[in-house]
């Protein structure tokens, strides 16, 4: 018979029957945490090489507006952050539009009319619909990169990874740890910036006083992230990480009705962008007929 402590915690919730230790921790809000990590990493692969292999900027552009669209509504951002992140975005692609017409080839313009003209520049219509479509491309391949990770921890996708994909648990505790030196780095830095100000060695401002800050920060950044390597090793060694071909996961995955779900969504959406798109986007973009 045992008994707890007094001021001992609390034992969990039972498992759930999905998973010994019920489901693992999901980022975010929206519907984008519950679909399991590979489902999104290979519908956004798909689209992507369908971004990549059209030849027409309409296929591109109505991927990107459909993945900034399911990114907003499957994660809930805040609207003080998504909005100038999206103006951004925008002013951006329409530099990389004007840019990528302007390093076209007078064969990609030559035979059609003049689109766009200012001063002694001149851009035709046909080198005007390459940049759009460059332009599309890039954006597209961003958007859905971004779309890939949407709602997922790195927790979710190293377990997706071995559960799923059986990948090898070395390889993908190596990754998580590697991943966690993101923020691990990041908290460094704020410290080490903080005790700059305190001793009077904040540099003033301009770019060379950044470039000096910088400077001063790499030795004491590169001595932290290489005390947090070997503890992170010792702690591996400790529990015996890589003793044995298999681990025990102490969460699991769960199957729900999202995962279809998107994918279905996802083969409704490549299918309109490749019959449909050019028909609903030509009027807006530009050179497009």
């Amino acid at each position: 018979m045992t008994t707890d402590r007094p001021g001992s915690a609390p034992h969990g919730p039972a498992p759930g029957p999905h998973s010994p230790a019920g489901d693992p921790p999901q980022a975010g809000r929206g519907f984008l945490r519950r679909v399991d990590p590979l489902v999104k990493l290979g519908v956004s692969l798909v689209a992507m090489a369908v971004a990549y292999l059209a030849g027409d900027p309409a296929v591109p552009a109505f991927l990107l507006l459909a993945a900034v669209a399911v990114h907003l509504a499957g994660t809930l951002p805040h609207p003080g952050r998504a909005l100038p992140a999206l103006a951004a975005a925008g002013l951006l692609l329409c530099w990389f539009t004007v840019l990528f017409a302007l390093l076209a080839s007078a064969d990609v313009g030559a035979g059609t009319p003049i689109a766009l003209s200012w001063g002694p520049l001149h851009l035709h219509a046909g080198a005007l619909r390459y940049g759009a479509l460059v332009a599309a491309r890039i954006g597209a391949i961003a958007a859905l990169s971004l779309l890939a990770g949407a709602g997922t921890t790195p927790e979710g996708l190293r377990t997706a990874l071995v559960c799923r994909a059986r990948v090898p648990y070395r390889f993908a505790h190596a990754a998580l740890a590697g991943l966690q030196f993101v923020p691990v780095f990041r908290a460094e830095a704020d410290h080490i910036r903080a005790a700059h100000r305190m001793r009077g060695a904040d540099g003033g401002r301009g770019p060379l006083a950044a470039a000096r800050r910088a400077a001063r920060m790499l030795v004491p950044l590169l001595a932290g992230g290489i005390r947090h390597a070997e503890r992170v090793s010792l702690a591996m060694d400790a529990r015996g990480f890589g003793a044995h071909p298999r681990r025990t996961e102490r969460r699991l995955p769960r199957r729900t009705l999202a995962d279809p779900a998107y994918c279905l969504g996802a083969l409704a959406v490549l299918a309109t962008a490749t019959t449909t798109g050019h028909a609903l986007l030509s009027p807006v973009l530009p050179g497009v007929p």
